[in-house]
């Protein structure tokens, strides 16, 4: 959020996806770091402790350095502006951007901060006139309206059932089951050594960043739907054979080493799926279906669904595995095929769709376009439209008389409202 809120709106996108892939690559560099340091005295009896104190050390530099840095970091602009804070949202726009208060590009991103914030307020104001002053209570009871709006209308609450088991979905299938006991697992398919364990573990953090780097090359090619599918069908076809050789094979793995090894391949092809295709796509649905007065707590809301159901898997795998055995790949399994035949049900291709079309999609025809009016309405308002269409002054002058949006202007605004949320 607070990434989206301070990037310039040109790359703001870029920004958002390039930290879900440091995400990825953190993973990546923290296994590889194990397993370097697992060597520390030896890899048998004369193993040092250093061996665990140090990955577990070099976390506390990095924790240091994110402190020392918030105390540098700038209020959000949208933040100061939702309260009031007009001129401090300038001043920051412009140390955020090294340009001058009084430049062009700073008024014309400070009246599109201006104009989303006073957009969210009236979309809730109109019903709820006494919250406008922007005090901390009232913000605080305006997010509480939005959230409620979520649940009023069927077409509202059919996307909040995807956005939320879908990503329930994304815990469920096993994914972090894999990265957080990694090291555990290929123990329990037959690797004795700790250092082939971490081994195997160091290939999953390359496959994990490598598959979404596939996922933001092709993702808009292909489409949201057939590649969730797809991955769906992947990970489960790949934690039920881990399941099959899991049971036959796991009383006397030293007896079935290809068998062994064939499970592992079964985990990096499972990682690398996932990587593909629930790790990144589920977000971008989440992100796209909202109309735009409801989009923030929406995609708070589908975000909740995940972390309540990472805490609950983080906290019962390890009872699994030693109870279930075979079983938890059973499970996960099982719980990736529901994904995708729910995808295949429930969940629309939202590739290329405008908000308008998302409306049609879930049987709520009009809100995208009341929101883009709305929209509308401010940017004339505060000065934004004249600001945009200084070259076209019939424009300007339909729109200071009220004029009725022509398509283009709709999907003008359509296109800068997206950009801007």
């Amino acid at each position: 959020m607070y990434n989206a809120e301070v990037a310039p709106p040109e790359i703001r996108g870029s920004l958002v996806a390039l930290n879900n892939c440091a995400i990825g690559f953190g993973i990546m560099i923290a296994y590889w770091i194990d397993y370097g340091c697992n060597y520390i005295g030896g890899t048998g009896s004369t193993q040092s402790n250093a061996a665990w104190i140090i990955p577990v050390a070099l976390q506390v530099p990095t924790g240091l350095i994110l402190i020392v840095g918030m105390i540098f970091m700038p209020f959000s602009p949208r933040w100061l502006m939702m309260r009031g804070h007009g001129k401090e949202t300038r001043s920051v726009l412009a140390k955020l951007r090294r340009l001058p208060e009084d430049d062009e590009v700073i008024e014309l991103e400070y009246l599109e901060i201006q104009a989303q914030c006073r957009f969210e307020k009236a979309t809730i104001t109109e019903k709820y006139p006494h919250l406008e002053s922007p005090t901390t209570m009232n913000i605080i009871k305006l997010q509480l309206m939005a959230f409620a709006s979520l649940f009023q209308t069927k077409a509202m609450f059919r996307r909040v059932m995807v956005v939320t088991v879908m990503q329930t979905f994304v815990q469920w299938v096993g994914v972090d089951a894999v990265l957080y006991y990694a090291p555990t697992m290929f123990a329990g398919l037959g690797i004795s050594s700790n250092t082939t364990g971490l081994l195997a573990t160091g290939v999953v953090g390359i496959l994990i960043f490598l598959g979404t780097i596939v996922a933001v090359l092709y993702v808009d090619r292909l489409g949201r739907k057939i590649v969730l599918i797809v991955g769906a069908i992947g990970m489960a076809a790949s934690l039920l054979i881990i399941a099959v050789i899991v049971a036959t094979c796991s009383h006397d793995w030293p007896a079935h080493s290809t068998a062994e090894w064939a499970a592992i391949s079964m985990v990096w092809f499972y990682i690398f799926n996932f990587g593909y295709s629930w790790g990144p796509v589920a977000f971008v649905v989440t992100a796209e279906i909202w109309p735009m007065s409801t989009r923030a707590v929406g995609i708070a809301l589908g975000l909740s669904a995940n972390w309540m159901s990472n805490f609950v898997v983080g906290q019962v795998t390890p009872d699994m595995l030693q109870t279930l055995g075979y079983g938890t790949y059973i499970f996960f399994g099982v719980m990736a095929c529901l994904a995708g035949v729910f995808t295949w049900l429930f969940v629309p291709e939202t590739k290329r769709l405008t908000l308008e079309e998302m409306d049609i999609v879930f049987g709520s025809e009009g809100t995208a376009q009341a929101d883009v009016e709305r929209m509308h309405r401010i940017h004339v308002e505060i000065g934004l439209y004249d600001l945009l269409h200084r070259s076209d002054p019939v424009d300007n002058e339909k729109s200071r008389q009220g004029g009725v949006l022509s398509a283009v202007e709709v999907e003008h605004f359509d296109k800068q409202v997206g950009t801007s949320g």
